[in-house]
């Protein structure tokens, strides 16, 4: 095994590889695709939606579970703050900072059919309390 392989993390909850998931903005539900790489706390990825394509970049905790990212379009950025729990992905809040203040939640899993069955059942989950305040219910848009 090669160095960089030594470092991918092996926290089941935190998977280096394909992902998919969706966010809610406007009252409706968008998919995006992504590969993400998580090491030693740090999380990178590239990926695309409706928007278009993204880099993802943060930092994650596996004593917590919590995951911070910042999801870089070539026009603004997303903050996302989330929780990772095995079984179910990771899931959250967004927000775009001014000059357009928007947020909602997100749900993002490790590419699979029982990875995404278990994160639709997890759809109307109320979100813990180190992420209220920033996306509300996952799946609800909270836009103001």
């Amino acid at each position: 095994m090669n160095e960089t392989n030594d470092k991918i993390e092996m926290d089941p909850r935190f998977p280096s590889g394909k992902w998919r998931g969706e966010f809610v903005q406007f009252q409706q539900r968008f998919r995006m695709e992504l590969a993400m790489i998580f090491a030693e706390g740090v999380a990178s990825g590239v990926g695309h939606d409706f928007v278009g394509r993204f880099t993802m970049r943060g930092f994650y905790n596996t004593e917590t579970g919590k995951i911070n990212l910042l999801k870089r379009y070539a026009t603004h950025d997303v903050d996302y703050t989330g929780v990772a729990e095995e079984g179910v992905g990771i899931y959250g809040g967004w927000m775009i900072r001014p000059p357009w203040p928007m947020r909602g939640g997100f749900r993002l899993w490790p590419f699979g059919e029982d990875a995404e069955a278990a994160c639709h059942a997890h759809a109307e989950v109320e979100l813990p309390a180190n992420v209220k305040g920033i996306g509300g219910l996952v799946g609800v848009s909270s836009e103001e």
